[in-house]
């Protein structure tokens, strides 16, 4: 869903298809470049971050169709958030990171390493804070200006976290 709630976007592992939510009317279909593993729709409405098979994460305008934006790693992308502002962009991979990016320019800010595949990922509404939960290792919350661990959830390995999201003021976490 979007963040006002007005779109949707639902997707098998070739077909993408974004629907209006008041009338329930697709408003587009595409057919990604690989294997779609996670989606997050912009707070524009019209930019689609996808998580992908083939190592990346591609930023592209729904309306048109455009590639705008691809962040590289170097294993599958399971994993993708943004925060209120679209500025910042956030995956989470099989390589064993979680990497923080520019929207803008496509620069890597941070790179939050692991032991295991990142298997979720969520970034606070100003982007302050990062969320990363990896496959039996470690749950924790990033400072995303300085690139610090600044809290693990729990001291035992991962046994699930697939989801996470921070309250709009970015003082609660629920996962």
């Amino acid at each position: 869903f979007s963040p006002d709630g007005s779109r949707a976007v639902t997707t098998d592992p070739r077909t993408l298809v974004m629907w209006d939510t008041r009338s329930g009317k697709a408003i587009s279909f595409w057919g990604p470049p690989g294997v779609v593993l996670d989606v997050a729709i912009l707070s524009d409405n019209r930019r689609v971050l996808l998580g992908l098979d083939d190592h990346s994460a591609l930023l592209f305008d729904a309306r048109t169709g455009d590639y705008l934006s691809t962040f590289l790693h170097k294993g599958e992308v399971g994993a993708v958030a943004t925060d209120s502002n679209s500025r910042l962009a956030l995956s989470g991979s099989d390589d064993h990171t979680a990497v923080l990016w520019s929207m803008s320019d496509g620069r890597r800010l941070q790179t939050y390493q692991h032991d295991n595949p990142v298997r979720a990922v969520a970034i606070s509404a100003e982007g302050s804070f990062a969320f990363t939960a990896a496959q039996g290792d470690l749950v924790a919350i990033w400072d995303n200006a300085s690139g610090r661990r600044i809290h693990e959830l729990h001291n035992g390995p991962n046994h699930g976290v697939i989801t996470a999201r921070f309250s709009e003021d970015e003082r609660l976490l629920a996962v």
